[in-house]
């Protein structure tokens, strides 16, 4: 027998999955003898990976302009500008939250363009 779930687009998978690996043990522990239960494919580490991977792509970026501000525009400016990076990422996830937006991929990597392309720009 094969059981497959599929999370609604509004749930966050971590905390989806945390319960339902819980779930998972505890019907394993009422099987009778000789039946067994497996596990076949868990997206959830998938996406924890690829979580885990944006977060240091977005440190690396977030890096790497904090540096050619320092160079091009001295630690002054840079220092206002490498604030107002944060800041605003900080302000446009605040109001995805406000407006129930769902936080994808895309509108990630969408704020790490930004990101660029204000260090590229100033």
């Amino acid at each position: 027998m094969t059981v497959a779930a599929f999370v609604k687009s509004d749930y966050r998978v971590d905390r989806w999955a945390h319960i339902a690996r819980a779930e998972v043990a505890q019907f394993a522990n009422q099987l009778p003898t000789g039946v067994g239960l497996e596990v076949v494919f868990d997206q959830s580490r998938y996406t924890e990976q690829r979580l885990d991977n944006l977060l240091s792509n977005l440190a690396l970026g977030a890096a790497a302009v904090v540096v050619v501000l320092l160079l091009m525009m001295g630690w002054r400016s840079a220092l206002i500008v490498s604030l107002s990076l944060p800041l605003s990422s900080l302000m446009v996830l605040a109001g995805m939250n406000f407006l129930d937006i769902p936080l994808h991929q895309m509108s990630v990597t969408g704020l790490i363009i930004v990101w660029l392309g204000i260090g590229a720009v100033v």
